[in-house]
């Protein structure tokens, strides 16, 4: 067993190896990029791997060795510079962006349920597949990340992509706004008249098709607040790497805190202004959908200003494209990140698995009205954003393994309370169906920040953006490939919303299948928490003597394209009439004529 002053003096050999030891000789004759040598650098922190140390069985007096020795680098900072102050002048846009990403956020989702499935009527595996690719671009940021690394404009790498994001999302929103929309399916009113889909009066039976294009529209403007936010993720990272052990998270917890705030804010918008009869509301006036991307247009063009008060960055000469790419492939070969992936990933897939006809549900069992999804939607987001604040508070130091589960089963408990009950028509009320699923927001909240603390501890420096981005498009990855699966299960049971409409005991037994399935599922995202550091400790550990494996990164991007390919490929086809009745789409199957 080794002393503190033996694992001391190990830690000096090794560090003086590989100060001596030249990047470029690894590489051929490639020269030594900067990004590289602040790897380097960071390795200047931690002993090179062994066999014993990939498996990671640490005795009690060598975690303390290593918990000192962490201590005692930049009282136990990752990065000198200080704890930054976000509130400061020159720091404050770092928020006002991601304050404008919250209203472009809250306003997407909020219209998808009043426009796709009450004005458009859209089935409810359309409308979950137009869930998915208004948020697909998420899956991207890893791409957009390394980019933005390897193409600096005029020297920089953040302000400039920030700009180029912001103004793709108003150019996409100012067009949804001056495309005229046609009428809705139903004549206004038609919804509130009588349960019975089949018993309305149809005014434009054409309008479902019509979707497609809104759906491609908002996805395209989703592109450009994600590249925005991929700029303002990186600094982020940076930011929270310059807090003490005690306190790190704060950074984060604070700038989504701002971003959900203001989602509250447009999603009451939303709710409010987009509640007239045509949209299955009890309203006699509505702002119309073209007003509505004018509102998220005026919010986007918020991050203009904001990004003058954005933290100084210094210039960089830009990295070649593949050489980025290659030390991507480095780091990803570390168990640090392939294992941390692979939690994400996994646990967002079986956690995200949904039930198809729960919009429709919601809209023809529950009868919720979109003002009243509005109002809890609102106050979801605020009790999703006083989660965040007691995390802040009390969790910073909890165990995340044993957070995510307790939340996990919190969550899954509340809804499911609320749903066999509306499915089997004990309680059909829409207070009761919105209300005490809102209260798993709080746990939801702090499931969702926790599950990110870990990406700060694992990223290696000069490479804090591409980490970032990452580790977080894996797991944005897990939640369109976890709705296919969804439509694709779902589509063997009678729960269609033409079945729906009949609300026989038959129908009742085949969605409360669906939901029985979804939440046995999510339950199992449990299972994973083995793949997660308890803490910042371990997580460090982890990093320091993970080791590295080749297979587990080739395994982990095969996985990674294919869900991109297959999510993209199957959500596209469930918006277009002519393959919307395929059963990779989710449909029930085409009969040929």
């Amino acid at each position: 067993m080794e002393t503190k002053d033996d694992v001391r003096h190990r830690q000096t050999r090794e560090q003086d190896t590989i100060v001596s030891v030249d990047e470029a000789t690894s590489e051929g004759t490639e020269e030594v990029t900067p990004a590289a040598q602040a790897e380097k650098k960071a390795l200047l922190h931690s002993p090179a791997p062994s066999v014993a140390d990939t498996e990671l069985t640490f005795e009690d007096d060598e975690l303390s060795c290593i918990s000192s020795d962490l201590q005692q680098d930049d009282a136990t900072a990752l990065r000198k510079g200080g704890v930054p102050n976000l509130y400061s002048v020159e720091n404050i846009g770092l928020l006002m962006n991601y304050g404008c990403v919250g209203i472009v956020l809250g306003i997407f989702p909020s219209t998808i349920y009043p426009f796709m499935s009450l004005y458009l009527n859209m089935d409810g595996y359309q409308s979950t597949a137009a869930t998915v690719l208004v948020g697909l671009p998420w899956s991207f940021k890893m791409l957009i990340g390394i980019v933005s690394d390897s193409f600096p404009i005029c020297g920089y790498r953040r302000r400039p992509y920030i700009l180029f994001g912001w103004s793709m999302c108003v150019v996409f929103l100012l067009v949804m706004a001056v495309l005229p929309v046609g009428a809705p399916y139903y004549v206004p009113g038609e919804i509130q008249r009588t349960n019975n889909a089949s018993a309305r009066l149809v005014l434009n039976p054409n309008a479902r098709n019509e979707g497609a294009k809104y759906i491609i529209l908002m996805m395209m403007a989703s592109f450009g607040y994600v590249i925005a936010d991929v700029a303002c993720d990186a600094v982020v990272v940076e930011f929270a790497q310059r807090e003490d052990e005690s306190i790190r998270g704060r950074t984060q917890t604070t700038v989504y805190m701002v971003r959900y705030a203001c989602t509250t804010v447009a999603s009451a918008i939303v709710g409010f202004c987009f509640n007239g009869q045509a949209y299955g509301g009890s309203f006699t006036w509505s702002l119309s959908f073209n007003t509505m991307m004018l509102i998220a247009a005026l919010g986007a063009a918020l991050g203009f200003p904001a990004t003058y008060f954005f933290p100084y960055e210094d210039k960089v000469v830009g990295e070649p494209f593949w050489h980025r790419c290659k030390s991507m492939w480095r780091i990803a070969q570390k168990r640090a990140i392939w294992q941390i992936m692979a939690f994400y990933f996994l646990n967002a897939l079986f956690f995200d698995f949904e039930a198809t006809p729960s919009n429709i549900v919601q809209r023809d069992w529950a009868r919720v009205q979109p003002v009243n999804s509005a109002v809890f939607h609102v106050l979801a987001n605020a009790l999703l954003t006083i989660s965040l604040y007691l995390t802040k508070t009390y969790f910073l130091d909890a165990s995340w393994r044993s957070l995510i589960f307790i939340t996990t089963l919190s969550v899954v408990i509340l809804d499911a309370s609320v749903s066999f009950l509306t499915i089997f028509d004990i309680v059909r009320n829409q207070w009761f169906y919105l209300g005490a699923p809102v209260l798993g927001n709080i746990p939801q909240g702090v499931r969702f920040v926790v599950s990110g603390y870990v990406t700060v501890e694992v990223a290696e420096v000069g490479f804090e953006g591409t980490t970032y981005g990452l580790l977080t498009t894996i797991s944005n990855l897990a939640m369109p490939f976890a709705s296919s699966l969804s439509k694709n299960v779902d589509a063997y049971f009678h729960a269609f919303q033409e079945d729906i409409a009949t609300d026989t005991p038959y129908v009742r037994q085949q969605v409360a299948y669906t939901f029985l399935i979804m939440y046995c599922v999510r339950l199992l995202s449990n299972v994973f928490l083995v793949l997660l550091p308890r803490q910042k400790l371990q997580a460090q550990i982890l990093r320091r003597h993970g080791g590295s494996n080749k297979c587990a990164a080739v395994l982990a991007f095969s996985i990674a394209f294919f869900c991109l390919v297959w999510s993209i490929l199957t959500n596209l086809l469930s918006i277009f009439a002519s393959t919307a009745c395929l059963r990779i789409a989710g449909g029930k199957g085409c009969t040929t004529p």
